[in-house]
């Protein structure tokens, strides 16, 4: 099927509206990962991905409705290499869609992916275990900006019941124009536990999306779907109405 073609199907699907509204957004960086076959993550906004290592192409949409499909990842070689569109220190905006019932400590979603010997970013992980985070059941705390090896530069935030109980996720995180981070799960504002500098989460050309090829205990084992980002802060308002159109709304 073209891509013109698969577009024009993910369209009329529920999944079309929530890409509508993403797209309405303009994101810098738009990757839904949901192609059949190939090695190109094909943009909707921004450069295509390239998928890298033996990731599980076709498997099942995340998001209700979703005609699309989603990708999965088992090890520290299965991943999306992206282009890195954000830049300097300040706001941002990214979400994504995951599924997991994994129960691993330490869960990298988005990490810097620069090649063998260069020190990994830890752009977003859940449940890392370290000092400054409120460790409880698997999947019940999500980390971003952390910049090993200090274990001192992030921003944690506790989740209740989990990411990893295997359903359906819609996760949106970012910081704000003062510098305050954020981060939803299906439209709800989480708690946050912990709070240092923020490090340095904006090197690098690519970032790996589902492993880090430089950190094998990090490994996520699950599917992943829609990864976009924005160098601005979506506001309150732009946050909910993209988890009512993904379907997943607390």
């Amino acid at each position: 099927m073209s891509l013109l073609a698969h577009q024009a199907r993910l369209m009329g699907s529920t999944s079309g509206a929530f890409r509508e509204v993403l797209l309405s957004m303009s994101p810098l960086l738009y990757l839904p990962m949901d192609e059949a076959e190939g090695s190109v993550a094909h943009a909707l906004a921004g450069a295509d991905g390239t998928y890298l290592g033996s990731p599980t192409l076709g498997r099942p949409p995340i998001l209700p409705g979703d005609a699309g499909t989603s990708i999965g990842t088992a090890n520290n070689a299965n991943r999306v290499r992206a282009t890195r569109v954000l830049t300097g220190g300040g706001e941002f905006t990214c979400c994504i869609a995951l599924r997991t019932s994994h129960t691993g400590s330490q869960m990298l979603i988005l990490d810097q992916d620069v090649g063998a010997g260069s020190t990994p970013r830890h752009f977003l992980a859940i449940n890392r275990s370290s000092s400054t985070t409120a460790v409880g059941v698997h999947g019940s705390v999500c980390s971003f900006g952390h910049n090993p090896p200090s274990n001192s530069n992030q921003h944690a935030y506790a989740l209740g019941a989990g990411l990893t109980d295997g359903a359906p996720h819609l996760l949106v995180w970012g910081r704000n124009a003062l510098g305050s981070p954020f981060v939803d799960v299906d439209g709800v504002a989480q708690t946050m536990t912990g709070n240092t500098l923020q490090g340095t989460i904006w090197g690098g050309t690519y970032w790996g999306i589902g492993q880090s090829p430089l950190y094998a205990a990090g490994l996520y084992v699950g599917d992943l779907a829609h990864f976009a980002c924005w160098q601005r802060t979506l506001s309150p308002e732009e946050r909910a109405e993209l988890a009512v159109a993904s379907g997943l709304a607390a």
